[in-house]
């Protein structure tokens, strides 16, 4: 089931080319954009393409996986393309797996093997793994995982499986932060399974927050250098706002338009920075048209 889930995704990157670097990451291309500075030794920065300054546009794993590669095939290279496609198959197959062990716990084996064979061969999921340079193959694999042990912990209580649990969430929140709002329920779900047995629980709760925190730490750390403020884990609220309206001698910012192709923006991050650019947008009323401010 996995192994045909992994050929089906390698034959399609192979049969529809889609290893070619430009149509992998399609426009705008913020992760690539991102790992290009971070193989060029830039840090974390520039999403939009430009040389825009420090970002936490995104969490940082997947850019730097990306910039590994770049620094192994080329930036923007076919080999490095053919990597991160294949890198995102082996995820999606290995979601099945989760997939498959978390429906047999949950319900039936008949229905834990049609999960996994639905999962293996649905165009639908197969073309976020083998077209789009994401992460979001590796996000599906590590929340499912997560689900998978956060089933299987409910009557552990040893330290050593704490450590794993909370340095797996923090690889999630480095991964993808909007993940950790499952964090609250599933740790909460677990201190009351061991609390109805009669086991400890505070102690390996507060152990893996310990744990977790300590795994996101030198990031917020980074972050707040670079920004001179909290900002947790990533911080795009301002670009990333929903489409607002353009007239005669104003602007807007469109959820799906990088501002990269609305060069007045472009030219307001690199004299402000990220950090003001996306505080400035944040303030901006949610309808209607709005102006450039003078600053910018």
């Amino acid at each position: 089931m996995v192994l045909v889930g992994l050929v089906a995704r390698v034959l399609y990157i192979l049969i529809a080319h889609t290893y070619c670097f430009s149509a992998a990451t399609g426009p705008p291309g913020k992760m690539a954009n991102l790992a290009h500075s971070l193989a060029s030794g830039r840090g974390f920065s520039s999403p939009f393409g430009g040389d825009t300054g420090p970002s936490a546009w995104t969490a940082p794993l997947y850019p730097w996986l990306i910039s590994l590669a770049f620094r192994a095939f080329g930036i923007f290279s076919t080999g490095a393309a053919l990597t991160m496609l294949l890198f995102n198959s082996v995820f999606a197959a290995a979601h099945q797996l989760d997939r498959y062990r978390i429906a047999r716990r949950v319900f039936t084996e008949s229905v834990a093997v049609w999960s996994g064979w639905v999962w293996a061969v649905l165009p639908y999921s197969i073309y976020w793994s083998v077209s789009w340079i994401w992460e979001t193959s590796l996000s599906a694999f590590l929340l499912s995982l997560l689900f998978l042990l956060t089933l299987e912990m409910e009557a552990d209580n040893r330290l050593s499986s704490w450590f794993s649990y909370g340095l797996l969430w923090g690889l999630v929140g480095l991964t993808n932060t909007s993940t950790i709002a499952w964090l609250p329920f599933s740790g909460c779900w677990l201190a009351y399974q061991l609390h109805r047995r009669g086991k400890r629980f505070l102690v390996p709760v507060v152990f893996s927050a310990v744990v977790f925190w300590a795994v996101l730490t030198p990031w917020l750390v980074r972050n707040y250098s670079e920004f001179g403020k909290l900002i947790f884990v990533r911080g795009d609220l301002g670009v990333g706002a929903p489409q607002r309206q353009q007239s005669a001698g104003r602007w807007r910012v469109d959820y799906g338009l990088p501002p990269r192709q609305q060069w007045r923006s472009l030219c307001a991050i690199q004299a402000h920075g990220r950090a003001a650019f996306d505080a400035e947008q944040a303030r901006l009323p949610e309808n209607g048209s709005v102006k450039i401010r003078r600053r910018f």
